[in-house]
């Protein structure tokens, strides 16, 4: 029992993540870290190991799957995120359910889809390739991604109501 705040403490809830961009990673941890100190997710989660697949299509791999497959008997929760590059997010969503198919505990897989890819938290546009509207606006470069974290404002409807943000929050805050 936490005697200070009067509730019992809860248990540290461990995840681990894979993203098919490299640069994901930083801006990943940045995002998380936000949104523990604006009380949007458990303070509880504890993210013990964020991965890059370096490439895109690279989430499919045998390698990815030997990866998943110890990752889910030492962890919590998985999320996987992954680049739609603007084809049907549900072609993306099926693929992944059958690598999930392949673990003992699928129910441990969060997907992170993006429409197209996710410089779109920060544009809050998926029409377009977000990347490349921000290189026209801003001279940006991937390599970036990781100092535009504080460009990602919680309290802008858009952002909240773009669908791989809502399915982050979401598999954040599950139990």
């Amino acid at each position: 029992m936490d005697l200070l705040l009067g509730k019992p403490n809860q248990p540290l809830k461990k995840i681990r993540i894979i993203a098919e961009d490299a640069y994901a990673v930083d801006f990943l941890k940045g995002i998380i870290k936000k949104l523990k100190s604006a009380g949007k997710i458990p303070s509880e989660i504890e993210v013990e190991e964020i991965r890059s697949t370096k490439g895109a299509g690279k989430i499919f791999s045998d390698k990815i799957l030997g990866i998943l497959r110890v990752w889910e008997k030492e962890t919590d929760k998985i999320l996987i995120f992954v680049d739609a590059d603007g084809k049907p997010v549900n072609k993306i969503r099926e693929k992944l359910e059958r690598l999930k198919r392949n673990l003992k505990n699928p129910q441990k897989v969060k997907e992170i889809i993006f429409e197209q890819e996710i410089e779109e938290w920060i544009t809050k546009s998926t029409q377009n390739k977000p990347s490349d509207e921000l290189r026209r606006k801003e001279m940006y470069e991937k390599d970036m991604l990781p100092d535009y974290v504080n460009r990602v404002n919680f309290n802008d409807p858009k952002l909240m109501n773009l669908r791989s943000f809502k399915e982050f929050l979401g598999a954040l805050n599950d139990p």
